[in-house]
């Protein structure tokens, strides 16, 4: 009789199930959630401070076009309502009517060609952070802030627009003295100081007017004349 290498299904075991049984499969991995890190909820934050932006973007086109649209005599509040003045005593409605045309066409404009589909990618994407929260994929906000970089970026005001492009449309090199007006320069620090200009400006005619003097080189020099003349006194 020829020699089996496994057993045969008996009455007892009535099933090959039973003689070779089904490898235990590995379980699956658990299913990654998403968690609100400090990290996340910032770059959230961020992202909502530049929709706060561009809502009033919105609202100052919107104004402009229902502006030109009536010749100029459009109020926010008292056009939509039909009244006149209710608003207060500077209300546009109460001037005289008298139309100068329009100084340009908004039809023309980019800002206001793009205001209707500017507004739609808005919804869009204060609809979805709505919806999902806070607790989401950081690809989600990746996918958020890559929305709003582009929604902005047709909003820029030129000092935002320079400051992206290096300020290289805005640098100023005085190349007589050196002098360089860099991104970290600013009124306060320089107030006082100048660019050392005063003293191309008429200097003859301020010696007479003011009482300062002239030094050699053309500089003028009134602040330290004011000084001398408060400790004679």
């Amino acid at each position: 009789m020829p020699r089996t290498l496994f057993a045969l299904p008996t009455e007892t075991q009535s099933s090959w199930l039973d003689i070779l049984p089904p490898s235990p499969r590995s379980s699956s991995p658990p299913k990654r959630t998403p968690h609100a890190t400090p990290q996340m909820l910032s770059r959230i934050h961020a992202v909502k401070d530049s929709l706060s932006i561009i809502r009033l973007s919105f609202n100052t086109r919107i104004y402009m076009s229902f502006s030109h649209k009536h010749n100029g005599f459009y109020c926010v509040h008292c056009t939509p309502r039909a009244t006149y003045g209710a608003c207060g005593p500077t209300c546009p409605l109460l001037r005289l009517q008298k139309s100068y045309g329009p100084f340009f066409d908004v039809a023309d404009e980019d800002w206001y060609r793009q205001l209707a589909s500017d507004k739609a990618k808005y919804r869009e994407i204060t609809h979805d952070m709505a919806a999902r929260g806070t607790t989401v994929y950081a690809s989600t906000v990746a996918r958020w802030e890559r929305a709003v970089a582009k929604l902005r970026k047709g909003i820029e005001v030129p000092s935002e627009h320079w400051e992206s492009e290096g300020w290289r449309y805005v640098k100023i090199v005085d190349k007589r003295k050196g002098i360089e007006f860099k991104k970290e320069w600013s009124f306060e620090g320089a107030w006082g100081r100048g660019p050392g200009l005063e003293g191309e400006v008429a200097p003859e005619v301020r010696k007479r007017k003011l009482g300062g003097s002239v030094d050699a080189d053309g500089s003028y020099r009134l602040v330290e004349n004011i000084a001398k003349r408060v400790k004679r006194m």
